[in-house]
């Protein structure tokens, strides 16, 4: 994501599922298209097709009026009614036309819906948009003056939230991981960061052009103030060690 004056979003190529929750009558069979209807594959149990005498096998032609020629136009026409609503069903049964009715019972479950993007060229552009999100460096502004050092596509985290001072002599940590390198090496809340690798840094844009380019095995030294005291402390970026199964 980027942006000045409002933001663009680049998706990359993805696949995600969502959970709609349906309130739909439900005739209670699993079926699949044929050239004469929806065949009945499975019929599920104390529900209103079993109560109706449908059998798997059974091929249903029309619900109510609806001609129906597919398992899709089956679950349309039953999404027209409501629960404990009566219709007719008429269906092939050995080649030989029968007719049923059910009362429809309502359908609880939960309908899982998927989407997969390939290309990954989905844009949208929000204007107006005061912060600013950029997941190709290794930061990520969450605000003015305020960024947290992040990474993606496998750059190294550092672990920690700074933002500018006023006086613009540093910036100052207010919020550090102890589990990534910059807890690690001692860093802590309240500490001002006044240079890198010996670099005097004024901002929290110096200090993210300083480390920009940090790599897993970098170090890097921090010059600090802590309580009015500077202090000077070694970050250290891990390897990436590799693991198989042999």
């Amino acid at each position: 994501m980027e942006g000045k004056n409002g933001f663009n979003m680049h998706m990359p190529p993805m696949e995600f599922n969502t959970e709609i929750k349906s309130n739909k009558a439900m005739l209670g069979v699993v079926t699949e298209k044929t050239d004469k209807g929806a065949q009945v594959k499975e019929v599920n149990k104390e529900s209103a097709a079993s109560k109706a005498g449908l059998q798997v096998g059974d091929v249903i032609t029309k619900l109510g009026d609806t001609k129906i020629e597919s398992a899709d136009g089956l679950y349309n026409a039953v999404s027209k009614y409501k629960p404990e609503e009566k219709v007719s069903i008429t269906y092939l049964r050995d080649g030989k036309e029968k007719t049923t009715s059910a009362v429809l019972g309502k359908n609880t479950s939960v309908n899982i819906r998927s989407m997969k993007m390939d290309k990954g060229n989905f844009d949208i552009r929000i204007p107006n948009f005061e912060h600013n999100f950029n997941f190709d460096e290794h930061v990520m502004k969450s605000g003015p003056g305020n960024v947290r050092i992040m990474s993606s596509n496998g750059r190294p985290k550092l672990g920690m939230q700074i933002e500018d001072l006023e006086a613009g002599d540093g910036v100052k940590v207010t919020d550090v991981d102890d589990e990534l390198p910059a807890g690690k090496a001692g860093l802590k809340e309240d500490d001002i960061i006044t240079e890198v690798n010996g670099k005097s840094v004024k901002s929290v844009d110096e200090l993210r052009d300083q480390i920009k380019d940090l790599k897993p095995g970098d170090a890097v030294k921090l010059g600090l103030k802590r309580g009015g005291k500077a202090q000077t402390l070694e970050l250290k970026i891990p390897k990436k060690l590799k693991s198989a199964n042999l």
